[in-house]
């Protein structure tokens, strides 16, 4: 095997790998989840539920005005976690909730959403001191 091919393999197996982590990242170590509660009768209906070991929040997207969406962070309990907003070129409401999952991470600063398994990541402009 010559010396470009060799690297041209390593090259594609390292982009195979990198692919592989990016997917699987946030899963590695993951023992389980919290299932989703029953959705605290403060919690918008639409409200989606967002876990990992030991601890979960609900996440409820709404639209302001043509691609800004604004966002509130619940606790189990439906306390407010942080609100914001995020900006999106793609038309989260054509989604939003039946076709949308919150993927990893997903936090007060930053919102990853799976919409037709492909993830879309936001950065979340906090508002009121949250």
């Amino acid at each position: 095997m010559s010396e470009h091919s060799s690297t041209l393999m390593f090259n594609r197996i390292k982009e195979v790998i990198l692919m592989v982590f990016r997917r699987t990242r946030t899963y590695i170590g993951t023992k389980s989840v919290l299932p989703a509660p029953v959705r605290h009768h403060v919690i918008p209906e639409g409200s989606l539920w967002h876990s990992g070991e030991g601890a979960g929040s609900w996440f409820y997207i709404s639209k302001k005005s043509q691609g800004a969406y604004s966002i509130v962070r619940y606790s189990e309990k439906g306390a407010v976690e942080c609100r914001g907003y995020f900006d999106s070129k793609i038309l989260i409401e054509d989604y939003y909730p039946n076709s949308v999952k919150i993927g990893y991470p997903s936090n007060c600063r930053v919102l990853t959403l799976e919409i037709a398994e492909t993830q879309f990541e936001f950065e979340i402009v906090r508002v009121n001191g949250c």
